[in-house]
């Protein structure tokens, strides 16, 4: 994930100054060129369910995995997961949940912006977060939306998007990014196209989702795949 074209451009995290550069789109803290290695997470369909062992857990494992950065994909986490990020260093970029389309009425996007406001509060004491993100593939920007919605249309919550933003760029301490772009979003192969399509160079210096092409383990493989199917067929070196 590569993080880019957000305000301000430069901004101070209780350990140290981290900037960006406009022209290139790389990060410095404390003058120091870093490169950013996200990744995606939402650590359970069960939100409630998660314990400061479990945040523990799987971020260790990112660190494990060379991963420096997280987006926090379409929802707010628990608290654990906050101060865990704060103790182990790792960077967070936070949306606010907004996910695809909503109501297009003012009334909503009021009382987005209030909750979006109410999440800066909450959470803007965690150093760690660095960036704040609105709205994830809003209507407007989502054209693929146009192939399964009949009733899809170009400006849907238009007004949603920045609305949220509006609110979150209040928080001069940190990046943020109105919404999170179908642009930014490199699913060669994944959703359409072809399995080779991940050999395609992608068009957007940010990457912020990634296609799930990983293959699952192996314990996963063999409840798939037949036993007569499995490669290869002995381990013996002869």
């Amino acid at each position: 994930m590569i993080w880019a074209s957000w305000i301000p451009p430069i901004y101070v995290l209780a350990y140290g100054k981290i900037t960006i550069d406009p022209k290139e789109n790389s990060w410095s803290i404390n003058g120091k060129r870093l490169f950013i290695r996200g990744t995606n997470y939402i650590g359970s369909p069960w939100l409630g369910s998660l314990t400061s062992a479990d945040y523990r857990r799987d971020l260790s494992m990112m660190q494990q995995a060379n991963i420096n950065a997280i987006r926090i994909h379409a929802h707010v986490s628990g608290r654990a997961l906050y101060d865990l990020a704060d103790e182990m260093g790792m960077l967070l970029w936070q949306d606010f949940p907004l996910q695809w389309g909503y109501d297009n009425s003012t009334t909503f996007a009021q009382e987005a912006a209030e909750q979006a406001a109410e999440m800066t509060r909450q959470f803007g004491s965690h150093p760690a977060i660095v960036l704040w993100s609105g709205h994830n593939e809003p209507p407007w920007d989502a054209t693929w939306m146009q192939y399964r919605y009949s009733d899809w249309q170009p400006d849907v919550n238009r007004f949603l998007t920045a609305s949220v933003a509006n609110v979150l760029r209040q928080d001069r301490s940190r990046i943020t990014h109105a919404y999170s772009s179908t642009a930014e979003h490199y699913w060669q192969g994944w959703y359409s196209g072809e399995k080779s399509d991940h050999l395609k160079p992608a068009n957007s210096s940010i990457i912020s989702e990634f296609g799930a092409q990983a293959l699952p383990d192996l314990v996963t493989l063999k409840t798939i795949i037949p036993l007569a199917d499995l490669w290869p067929k002995t381990t013996d070196k002869k």
